[in-house]
């Protein structure tokens, strides 16, 4: 029995494109995509949990940004959390003085971010 409880303030990689229908026999390359989150509510029984997307920032490697438009926060509802695929630790960037980045950024732990997204930020991809 797996268990999964995110909570407010952590870093999870997602899956992409998740099913509930994935099983054994699904590509890889299906299954190894993922979009990295910041969770906003506790996981809760009724309601799930409160994500919202984070973007890399240009330039960077393993610095993201939340994406705070209500538009992108989303609720996972409890029969979805196989979605998560696994935390990733990280670091809040808000308030180091001696950095010029804007608020909510994190550092992702590079040894728990998936490979494919540990590669160096353009301006056309992630945020300036």
């Amino acid at each position: 029995c797996v268990r999964i409880f995110p909570k407010c303030g952590e870093i999870w990689a997602v899956y992409r494109n998740w099913s509930p229908d994935w099983d054994r026999s699904t590509p890889d390359e299906v299954r190894h995509q993922y979009e990295m989150v910041e969770v906003l509510v506790d996981y809760s029984e009724d309601e799930g949990v409160c994500i919202a997307p984070l973007a890399k920032l240009a330039g960077f490697k393993t610095v993201y940004q939340r994406d705070a438009s209500k538009e992108a926060i989303i609720w996972i509802p409890r029969p979805e959390m196989f979605r998560f695929s696994h935390q990733v630790p990280s670091w809040s960037l808000d308030g180091k003085k001696a950095s010029d980045l804007p608020d909510n950024c994190w550092d992702l732990d590079p040894a728990a971010t998936p490979d494919e997204l540990l590669h160096t930020a353009t301006a056309k991809e992630g945020k300036v």
